[in-house]
């Protein structure tokens, strides 16, 4: 083709983007090689095109395969980027290289080979060098040089299972080198989410310098007169040394009917293994070559590590059911953990770690028995034409029409249940072996030897037996249980390092962990009128919830045995921890009416309480109150509380909670809020004493005179709009528009009036303009004539303060404005066809310390920070952008590409 020109649309970042490609000839193969001379590349349509990528020679070799010769990318008539060669293999790499450089490590690089399955899939490191269309690998592959390519021989690719088993081998100029094997394995024959690792690193000490004016580096070497010496790192472990450091980590399972098994193992020769190592990538970061790319985040350092084993069973009991339902040791644990100092050391080891349960029934009796049947189902009745549907051939006359079949018999209706009791148990025991190591003596790796500090057993068991009756289809329902648990700590196999005070302190540690208690409750629900439509919600509840017994810890008495204190049920408000009688009246009709009455009885104190709720749509209203015995048999009533509510649909609703107080004879609380489309309101009122304002420096002052009186209000609303667009579909306008305002009606100089403003602007594929403000005013009392005069303040005028608060182009009225501008955002983009250029202002005031160069004493005041940021982002190229940033906290830094520039501004807002 001579001038030839194609066009391709690709996708980048969710965006729709056209490409065309150009040549003064380009050449196609019978094997599809595509050669362009003189080729172009360009997704601008401007003509001439804002930019391009101009080349000698593009090959098109294979899907995925493609490169440049002699290749320039042109802004305008401005070359800023030159290729001189670029080849894109279309087969990936056998051991996924990636190289770069650090500080500290040196010049590396890092190769990652796959023996069992696959990387994942990186992204292209610029989305405009997307020439060839790329396919997936499919089917097998095989090794050919450095690459992996199609395995023409194997049939079938291998079935995906997951499998992962990967060579890890890294070269660092400075640090030294590393070599790992790497496999995951979900299913492994008999062993489930098999992992195992294991490295080794052989690497030297690095040394940090530091030069005047130069900054910090780092060397393997130091100077031993005049001669450079560098340390190459050793491992200690006990008493033998090997040249190298190392890693291991290994996790299976194994899981069956009934039972699970799982262990979990890591070992590293020091705190530093995986810092120095795993810091890693598989693919080349050509983007963090030129400084643009996200680093590979550091790990931390390992400062300690467990080995677990653990495992639980459940065995199957079908044929002693229900007696015995459930028996299962739901886990049994060894852990062994490992701290660090300048080596891993053992901390303590748990052996064993159990826990189970054991749950049944022991009685389960009913009066209902299903009735035995046997019934036939009845004959299929089916109507068919007397003929075949194939042929159109007669049926013989039995085959024509078939009779209906004969009614089966009518189940009768249901027994009614008269009765049903059941008793249960579960039984939860658990215990726990726990040696901690004399670790204190270890200074070095040789003095490792396993010795013992203490150790301590613990050990709890619980149980429950759960009891249930039900009578007449569950009209009269009686619940309870009782339950009981004992825990249990004793330390013993004291070592001659632990001293007096920290052995005292264990001990009392066990003593107060060491406890027996057992409770029970009981429930009695009669529900009178369980058949009724009307009033079956109705019901009479008793209950009742005891302390039956407890063993605690009372205190220590010198080394002897530690005292404890048994106590036994006692009628008091200890033991009893609820006594109460219920009645629930409930008519289930309109919107639902109910009366409560309840009652805690002896030995609580006497308290006797009653609501009633009557319901009738949109209106519903709630009351509710009682009395309480004092402990000198009076009585004192409680205070009466009532909710009201009413609903208005889409609109909104109104609701009020208000409570009095019958013993003082006034009301206490009043709260009524409402919600009606976009405006919300709240309006308080409580009985408390007011305040007099006494003064500049004095501030409120109470005037010592109680009565129900307002103390809160606020409002606010919410509006926001968005035209539909013109000027043909091109304008788009929306806003919104919040506001706040509350007062505290005692102290009334404590009010909050926040204004907050945003509005956006869209005109199609040129701008799109957003702006934002928060304001806020903390003196809003001052509209108020009587409120301002009462605090010596002369009366303002809101609308003139708020036109001073928008008045940017003075300052001297932004200052008198009582109105503060807490937040204020401006971001705008303009569509530059092939380019989007963002602009966008924020500021804020923050409170800062401010030296006083009159009396060199720092104070604290508010001062405005505001930032100024700029980026030019290509459409076609989006992982080239420059970004320009200015605010007034930091110095002046150079402009560079795809980074920051701080640049220092005046105090002034």
């Amino acid at each position: 083709f001579v001038q030839g020109v194609t066009e391709r649309a690709r996708t980048i970042e969710g965006e729709q983007v056209d490409f065309s490609f150009a040549g003064s000839y380009i050449t196609r193969s019978s094997d599809d090689v595509v050669v362009m001379e003189n080729g172009r590349v360009t997704s601008s349509t401007a003509d001439p095109p804002n930019y391009e990528i101009r080349a000698d020679k593009i090959w098109v070799l294979a899907p995925g395969e493609w490169g440049l010769q002699n290749a320039y990318l042109y802004v305008g008539r401005v070359a800023i980027f030159y290729f001189p060669f670029f080849f894109r293999p279309g087969n990936e790499l056998f051991f996924n290289p990636s190289f770069g450089v650090r500080d500290r490590e040196g010049r590396y690089i890092q190769t990652t080979t796959y023996l069992l399955g696959e990387p994942d899939e990186p992204e292209a490191a610029f989305s405009f060098l997307q020439i060839a269309e790329e396919e997936g690998a499919a089917g097998a592959q095989k090794i050919e040089g450095l690459y992996l390519v199609p395995d023409d021989a194997a049939d079938l690719a291998p079935p995906e299972s997951g499998a992962v088993l990967r060579i890890l081998a890294d070269i660092y100029t400075k640090l030294g080198a590393y070599i790992a094997l790497d496999g995951t394995f979900p299913k492994a024959g008999t062993l489930n989410n098999l992992a195992f690792y294991l490295g080794l690193g052989m690497s030297r000490d690095i040394y940090s310098y530091n030069f005047p004016g130069q900054g910090t580096t780092y060397s393997p070497y130091y100077l031993t007169g005049d001669e450079a010496v560098t340390s190459w790192n050793v491992t200690q472990i006990g008493s033998v040394r090997i040249p190298f450091r190392f890693g291991l980590g290994l996790s299976a399972a194994l899981s069956g009917q009934g039972y699970t098994l799982s262990g979990d193992m890591t070992f590293f020769s020091d705190s530093r293994f995986q810092k120095d190592f795993d810091r890693r990538a598989e693919q080349i970061d050509w983007l963090g070559l030129m400084g643009q790319g996200t680093p590979v985040p550091e790990p931390e350092l390992i400062t300690s590590y467990e080995w677990t084993f653990r495992g639980s069973a459940t065995p199957q009991l079908e044929a002693l059911d229900p007696w015995l339902q459930r028996v299962a040791l739901q886990n049994a644990s060894i852990t062994l953990r490992w701290r660090e100092k300048s080596f891993f050391y053992p901390d303590t080891l748990e052996l064993p770690n159990l826990s189970g349960i054991v749950s049944g029934q022991l009685l389960r009796l009913s009066s209902f028995h299903a009735p035995e049947t046997d019934l036939e189902s009845p004959p299929e009745n089916e109507l068919r034409p007397a003929w075949k549907a194939e042929s159109f051939e007669p049926l013989a006359a039995e085959e024509c029409l078939r009779l209906p079949a004969l009614p089966g018999e009518v189940s009768p209706p249901p027994i009614p249940e008269l009765w049903n009791a059941s008793v249960g148990y579960t039984i939860t025991p658990s215990g726990l072996l726990e040696n901690t190591y004399n670790s204190d003596a270890w200074n070095n790796p040789e003095d490792v030897d396993f010795a013992l500090a203490y150790s301590a057993a613990s050990g709890r068991m619980g149980g429950t037996v759960p009891m249930a009756l039900t009578l007449l289809s569950n009209s009269i329902g009686l619940t309870g249980s009782l339950a009981a648990s004992g825990q249990y700590r004793t330390v013993y196999n004291r070592a001659g390092t632990v001293d007096d005070t920290r052995w005292q302190s264990l001990l009392q540690q066990a003593y107060s962990y060491s406890s027996v208690n057992a409770t029970g409750n009981m429930a009695l629900r009669v529900s009178p009128f369980a058949g009724s439509q009307l009033w079956s919600s109705s019901s009479v509840n008793y209950s009742v919830n005891l302390l039956l017994y407890q063993l605690v810890y009372s205190e220590l008495e010198g080394t002897g045995s530690p005292p404890y204190l048994a106590e036994w049920l006692q009628w008091d408000d200890e033991f009893v921890r609820s006594h109460q009688i219920q009645l629930n009246a409930a008519l289930d009709v309109l919107s639902g009416q109910s009366l409560r009455l309840s009652a805690d009885l002896p030995p609580r104190a006497l308290r006797f309480v009653g609501q009633l709720n009557l319901g009738l749509s949109p209106v519903s209203v709630s009351i509710a109150s009682g009395v309480l015995q004092e402990d000198d048999m009076s009585w004192t009533p409680q205070p009466v509380t009532s909710a009201q509510a009413l609903l208005l649909g889409e609109l909104g609703q109104i609701q009020n909670q208000i409570s009095y107080d019958v013993d003082l004879e006034e009301f206490s609380y009043n709260n009524t809020s409402a919600v009606i489309g976009p405006v919300r309101a709240q309006f308080q009122m409580r009985s408390t004493e007011g305040f007099n304002f006494g003064g500049t420096g004095v501030g409120w002052v109470g005037d010592g005179i109680r009565r129900f009186r307002p103390t809160h209000a606020e409002v606010s609303t919410d509006l926001s709009s968005e035209l539909e667009p013109f000027w043909r579909n091109r304008l788009r306008l929306a806003g919104s528009l919040t506001t706040s305002w509350s007062m505290n009606l005692l102290q009334y100089t404590e009010s909050s009036l926040s204004f907050g403003l945003k509005a956006d602007v869209e005109i199609t594929d040129f701008l799109s303009l957003s702006l934002s403000s928060q304001s806020i005013n903390t003196q809003s009392y001052v509209y108020i004539g009587p409120l301002a005069e009462s605090v010596g303040r002369d009366r303002r005028s809101l609308a003139v303060d708020l036109l001073k608060s928008f008045n940017y182009f003075s300052r001297q009225d932004r200052i008198e404005s009582a109105f503060n501008l807490q937040q204020i955002r401006i971001q705008a983009t303009h569509y530059l066809e092939d380019w989007d250029l963002e602009i966008s202002y924020s500021g804020r005031p923050e409170i800062v310390l401010m030296l006083d160069e009159e009396t060199g004493v720092s104070r604290r005041q508010y001062d405005w920070q505001s930032s100024l940021e700029i980026e030019l982002q290509w459409r076609a190229i989006r992982e080239l952008s420059s970004n320009v940033r200015a605010d007034n906290q930091t110095g002046t830094d150079a402009v560079t590409t795809g980074s920051t520039w701080d640049l220092t501004f005046g105090n002034d807002p």
